[in-house]
């Protein structure tokens, strides 16, 4: 299967519509593709010669892979498009424009409609009215309803259009983006977990050697104040080396030695 995306064979597909600007077989200069008439094993899609190549329209490039060309649906145009599509594309658009238009169109003939037999029904109710005029205006009011429905029925087949009611009744279960869970909100609670967390380990501070006391590496307290803090020194000695030395007794909060 060849890579017909590959920039090379682009380039080698478009000099050939250039060069020969229509199709071979029906003369039209309209939607030109490259055709292998054949293929051979181990050539990529580029390294054939002109003349083992065919420009071809796409109707009858598709009539030479035996697959019928399907053409775009919008009154007045006959261009191929894939079989997947209904429209080519700017008639695509064109139609979802006219759907927008259609709709709204229908919408302003509902509200209207609504308008009108809202008023026939406050006539239908007044105390003047009597029973013919209430019968015209029963006759009024059904043909109305059935306007109305009909109006509906084509706005339900015009997609992303909305359902004519012009006062939906509130609803008992809560939309959907009020019970969609927000992810930055779990993440503003870890951050302050997390620090919560910190400032609580920052707080925690070593409970100091009382002056005068020695610990494992003590020998003696001295006479002498430490000059950082004020605290006793005391008489110390190293574990790895033997020698002695004199260190705050408030360690390690303070690590003046001498």
């Amino acid at each position: 299967m060849y890579n017909y995306s590959d920039p090379k064979w682009v380039k080698r597909a478009r000099d050939l519509k250039k060069k020969r600007g229509k199709c071979q077989k029906c003369q039209s200069s309209e939607n030109l593709e490259v055709h292998h008439p054949r293929y051979i094993t181990g050539r990529e899609s580029w390294e054939y010669s002109d003349n083992e190549l065919e420009v071809l329209c796409k109707p009858c490039h598709l009539q030479e892979h035996d697959m019928i060309a399907k053409q775009c649906r919008y009154a007045g145009c006959n261009k191929p498009i894939q079989p997947h599509f209904e429209y080519c594309y700017a008639h695509k658009m064109q139609v979802a424009d006219d759907k927008i238009q259609e709709a709204k169109i229908l919408k302003e003939q509902l509200r209207s409609a609504q308008e009108q037999m809202n008023i026939l029904k406050g006539q239908v109710s007044s105390k003047n009215s009597n029973e013919t005029t209430n019968k015209k205006l029963s006759s009024q009011i059904n043909q109305l309803n059935e306007d109305i429905n009909s109006i509906r029925r084509v706005l339900a087949e015009i997609p992303n259009t909305i359902p004519a009611n012009p006062t939906p009744a509130p609803s008992s279960n809560p939309s959907s983006s009020e019970n969609k869970f927000n992810p930055l909100l779990l993440i503003v609670i870890f951050t302050l977990l997390a620090g919560g967390i910190f400032w609580l380990s920052q707080q925690k501070k070593p409970n100091p050697v009382p002056s005068g006391t020695t610990n494992a590496h003590s020998t003696s307290a001295t006479s002498y104040d430490c000059f950082k803090c004020g605290a006793k020194m005391v008489e110390r000695t190293n574990s790895k080396t033997g020698k002695k030395f004199f260190g705050c007794s408030r360690f390690p909060k303070c690590k003046n030695t001498f």
